[in-house]
């Protein structure tokens, strides 16, 4: 996010908006490369989108693959790994390695119940997908 550590707001559609645009710049970036044959990995692409802003942090599905599809062009990966983790875990680990702390790892009253809702669509992705 744009604003210094604290001193930002906790708006979800904002939030949205601005991870949309960083998938749109992607996309620009993965396009030329599938183009060429490559293999092209990323950490987290549109799906992560609709599983942290939809099911995370509640906004609207429908809208949420509108404006997904729109920043991708409707770009998809071909595959996505899931590493299930429990999420106490995981935030254990970030803490103990030294890593970052993101803003809503910073912020889990934001987030309360958040992550189990992530975990619900992944593990409904697999099922569909499977």
């Amino acid at each position: 996010m744009c604003a210094q550590r604290g001193q930002h707001g906790d708006d979800p559609v904002a939030e949205m908006l601005l991870y949309s645009a960083s998938r749109a710049q992607h996309g620009e970036l993965i396009r030329p490369s599938l183009a060429t044959g490559h293999i092209v990995l990323c950490d987290r692409f549109a799906d992560s989108t609709i599983a942290y802003q939809g099911y995370g942090r509640g906004l609207d599905l429908a809208q949420l693959h509108q404006v997904t599809h729109i920043a991708t062009g409707g770009l998809k990966p071909d595959l996505t790994f899931l590493l299930d983790i429990d999420v106490e875990v995981g935030l254990a680990r970030r803490t103990g390695g030294g890593l970052e702390m993101n803003r809503l790892d910073l912020k889990p009253s934001s987030f309360t119940g958040g992550y189990g809702r992530v975990i619900t669509f992944w593990l409904q992705q697999i099922r569909c997908d499977g």
